[in-house]
């Protein structure tokens, strides 16, 4: 695939952002001003917190601030996760996409709904297609806190493998890369299609 100049990313990038992902059993909502605050109570959940290493509790005010900046980049998509039952539920994002590569981080779901949906993976499927499909990139990155086991676990199920590690604000993060030739969602696929039909 030819690797997209920043132009064309900024174009497919600006075109995500105006578009729903329709998915089996979750919907992927271009992140906007109104869901603001559904971010910000999803920031300040306990695990959440922990696992993305935030300090101090999340505020409108700062959120507000933080899209600024993600209005402006033109290499950053995120997305709000949204249940077939219409509750918001998590976010997921795809970012510092330059033709090459293309970081997935700041996936939030909800415990309460990730015990009776597959939210979470879904929303991974989702954008790691994207990341391949719609940039054309050669590599997904993930940098995962190293305790975040669930995560890793996950990854691991997606064919992500370990490349490097780093300190982020002083806690052990692990970096890891998916290959688009490591990338089978065939039976993921399989998996979602399965738990859409107990929602039918």
């Amino acid at each position: 695939m030819t690797t997209l100049s920043p132009t064309e990313i900024a174009d497919r990038v600006q075109a995500l952002r105006q578009d729903v992902i329709v998915g089996d059993c979750i919907d992927m909502l271009p992140y906007r001003p109104e869901h603001d605050a559904e971010v910000v109570r999803l920031r300040n959940l306990p695990n959440v917190r922990y696992f993305l290493h935030l300090a101090d509790e999340a505020t409108v005010e700062g959120q507000a601030a933080w899209r600024s900046g993600y209005e402006a980049r033109t290499d950053d998509v995120m997305w709000l996760i949204r249940d077939k039952s219409g509750r918001i539920c998590g976010t997921n994002r795809l970012y510092d996409i330059n033709g090459r590569t293309a970081e997935k981080g700041s996936q939030i779901v909800e415990p309460e709904i990730a015990r009776v949906v597959p939210a979470a993976l879904e929303s991974e499927v989702r954008i790691i297609e994207t990341a391949f499909n719609t940039f054309g990139v050669d590599h997904v990155v993930a940098m995962i806190r190293e305790d975040n086991t669930q995560v890793h676990s996950m990854n691991e199920r997606f064919g992500f493998v370990r490349d490097s590690e780093a300190e982020i604000r002083g806690v052990r993060y692990l970096r890891f890369l998916l290959p688009r030739e490591r990338w089978n969602p065939a039976p993921l696929q399989a998996i979602l299609k399965h738990w859409a039909k107990r929602y039918a």
